[in-house]
């Protein structure tokens, strides 16, 4: 427990009975001090000064001087549960949250997930678990929180943000090119709103003959030129952080060959 409370004892003297005379409640051991509101009674409240685990003992004795005891023990503990809720994620589709709890004194009771805000709904698969799969219905930022009760009932909360984009970058590779020297190509992107941000992009040939070279393939902005004419069709790739990609194409028509006369 982590506050006071009542405890009653049952007590009785067998035939022949000469009567309890006494009663007495005491701290056999323990870390603090023990208090008892009726220490000559059956029944009493206690409390404790300082968190630790405790041996009370109740000694009785009756009217011939015979005497007894029995004891229990006290976990106190005023002392909420270390909580990490995890990561903060970035996600298009299901993934598993690890949660992690700590109480190195009367242990953990419950956890659980739930949602603090967010523009939809969040499906938990194990909503008491410390490791779960979450999902969301609607793009957007949540805020989700892990709740952990410990056995005396102190709790910890902590929170991760999850933004949920299932929606691909708009991306444009730029026009058609016809030329006979390197040249410099600017790509186009955009990720709308909630956006997870770019997290890569590729410039990459899809046909044509071998021998295109990118000066930035991994940048928006690249040069790039050929060593055969002839016609390429390229290619670039964006991908965000949630995960979803787009392409766009450009040709480009490399001819470097005069043209003839008569």
């Amino acid at each position: 427990t982590n506050t006071v409370f009542s405890k009653t004892a049952t007590v009785s003297d067998p035939n022949p009975s000469s009567g309890i005379f006494s009663t007495i409640w005491s701290q056999d051991s323990g870390v603090g001090t023990i208090t008892f509101s009726n220490p000559s009674s059956p029944s009493t409240n206690i409390s404790a000064d300082i968190d630790g685990v405790y041996v009370v003992r109740l000694t009785v004795t009756d009217s011939a001087g015979n005497t007894n005891f029995a004891t229990f023990s006290l976990t106190w503990d005023t002392t909420n549960p270390n909580v990490s809720a995890g990561a903060n994620q970035v996600k298009n589709g299901v993934f598993t949250q690890n949660g992690n709890a700590f109480d190195s004194l009367s242990g953990v009771a419950f956890t659980n997930w739930s949602l603090v805000l967010g523009p939809g709904i969040i499906t938990f698969g194990s909503p008491n678990t410390l490791t779960t799969t979450v999902s969301a219905s609607l793009d957007g930022t949540y805020v989700i929180q892990l709740t952990v009760t410990d056995n005396a009932g102190n709790l910890s909360t902590q929170t991760f943000t999850l933004v949920w984009d299932t929606l691909s970058p708009l991306v444009s590779a730029g026009s058609n090119v016809i030329t006979n020297a390197q040249f410099t190509q600017v790509g186009l992107v955009s990720d709308a709103a909630p956006s997870s941000g770019i997290l890569s992009t590729v410039w990459a040939q899809i046909s044509g003959s071998a021998g295109l070279t990118f000066g930035t393939p991994n940048a928006l902005s690249t040069t790039i030129s050929a060593s055969l004419d002839g016609v390429y069709v390229i290619r670039l790739t964006v991908t965000d952080n949630g995960g979803n990609l787009n392409f766009s194409d450009f040709t480009l028509t490399w001819d470097s060959t005069p043209p003839g006369g008569a």
